[in-house]
């Protein structure tokens, strides 16, 4: 891989075009379900090398990476959500054949593409020091609905239609809520920055206005307790909840019960995703295929209002950088 043969952006999307269609040939080879198992247990190995370029500080990255891949391989819904975006597609491909230098290479790619803001320089060291928020635009293409917690809630419009149906119902996470969905009636996986605003533990079912259940499936989350910011992620398996951490000198994974952790002086939540476990057909009859849940990403007219609350809420305003 020749860095300086190329233009910046020229050799972006030649990389991207290849990784793209080196994933293509992994799914044909050994199909989807093939490549789906139990990948819980897989340890996303830290950094990475993708040719001459060395990836370091990928904690946030790697965590974010291990609790999408096991939402992946646990949901047929998210599946079919993610096979919508190639990117995300490719990654989880990448991530299933344990491809992790290609999955993150990728993921760094398209974020340089389609983020003005991409701090991630694609050169000899790519430092992915970070926070969660450098990595959502990695979602955009997803998106069927966005609310900002610190703008959005001091809106007097308290009575529009598209926040009281599901946005609202996040409120209590304090953080700004990005609904990924196949359409805008067909909610799948619900993401909250919440940024460190949560001094408790959170909500594990949700419920909106038409009765459809989303569960709580992950965090991201830093350790107060630790000598530097590092990032893990906390993800629920079948029967238990685990804690990921991508640091060569401890156990990659660990039983986390999350019913007693204490969120106030422990741990720090910094992501939750939540995943819509309502069987298809259980969403409200009123609930037409054209009513819009909310504003879309590229700013077009769908309610587009901006939303508001009255809820009291807790906050801790907490954003280290995580390494």
């Amino acid at each position: 891989m020749a860095l300086r043969s190329l233009d910046p952006v020229s050799w972006l999307k030649q990389e991207y075009s290849k990784l793209i269609h080196e994933a293509a040939l992994l799914e044909s080879h050994d199909g989807e379900l093939q490549m789906i198992t139990d990948a819980s247990r897989r340890h996303v190995s830290a950094g990475g090398q993708y040719g001459t370029s060395q990836i370091i500080n990928t904690c946030v990255l790697d965590s974010l990476l291990y609790v999408l891949r096991n939402c992946h391989s646990k949901y047929m819904e998210i599946r079919e959500l993610f096979r919508c975006d190639c990117t995300i597609n490719a990654i989880m491909i990448f991530l299933h054949k344990e491809r992790y230098n290609e999955a993150k290479m990728l993921w760094l790619i398209q974020l340089n593409l389609v983020s003005g803001k991409c701090r991630f320089n694609i050169c000899e060291e790519v430092d992915v020091w970070s926070e969660v928020d450098d990595h959502l635009p990695m979602f955009n293409d997803l998106a069927c609905a966005k609310y900002h917690f610190d703008e959005d809630r001091a809106s007097p419009q308290i009575s529009d239609d598209v926040y009281q149906s599901t946005l609202s119902a996040f409120e209590c996470c304090c953080g700004d809520v990005k609904i990924l969905g196949l359409r805008y009636t067909d909610p799948r996986l619900v993401l909250v920055n919440v940024s460190g605003r949560m001094d408790r533990a959170p909500q594990f079912y949700i419920t909106d206005k038409y009765g459809r259940t989303f569960e709580l499936q992950f965090l991201l989350l830093s350790n107060t307790t630790e000598p530097v910011n590092h990032m893990t992620g906390c993800s629920k398996l079948e029967d238990r909840w685990v804690l990921y951490d991508n640091n060569p000198e401890k156990p990659p994974f660990e039983d986390f019960n999350i019913e007693n952790a204490d969120f106030t002086n422990h741990f720090i939540i910094h992501l939750a995703g939540y995943v819509n476990t309502s069987q298809a057909g259980d969403k409200d009859e009123g609930l037409k295929d054209d009513a819009p849940l909310g504003i879309l990403e590229d700013g077009s007219d769908c309610g587009t209002r901006v939303f508001s609350s009255t809820t009291s809420l807790s906050t801790r305003p907490v954003k280290p950088k995580m390494f």
